[in-house]
């Protein structure tokens, strides 16, 4: 006899119910952590006026001309992210959802991580620019 058929029949439903349970709380991870992203990615035309005002396009950072030039993919898997999460609470497999949640928690967060750079790297820029003074 093999070991899953030593395991009573409630300990499997409570196995069952408890990845089921785990499996939801990390999709409410998901989409809190999605919607830092949306609420980034929505905000890169606003950032964009605020450079273009500030600085030439030659003095911004690559990684700031990088998220300004892709912001309609950051648009659309920040609005894709918390769908495809929200859809993984209807897959039966178990495993397979788990590795679908983790895959989008790295993508949000490399997300969030990259507009966070990408955005405040020029405002750094203009700040260090303004403390040291006029240039004779």
């Amino acid at each position: 006899m093999n070991e899953a058929e030593k395991i009573p029949q409630q300990d499997a439903i409570d196995v069952r119910q408890l990845a089921r349970a785990i499996r939801f709380a990390l999709v409410a991870l998901v989409l809190a952590l999605s919607y830092l992203s949306l609420r980034s990615s929505l905000s890169i035309g606003g950032f964009s006026q605020i450079f273009s005002d500030l600085l030439d396009k030659e003095q911004l950072p690559s990684l700031t001309l990088f998220v300004l030039g892709a912001r309609p993919l950051f648009v659309a898997v920040s609005i894709l992210v918390p769908i495809i999460a929200l859809a993984t609470l209807f897959l039966r497999g178990m495993v397979l959802s788990f590795y679908i949640i983790g895959a989008l928690g790295f993508v949000t967060i490399a997300q969030f991580i990259t507009l966070y750079h990408g955005l405040s790297a020029p405002l750094s820029q203009i700040i260090s620019t303004m403390s040291s003074g006029p240039t004779p």
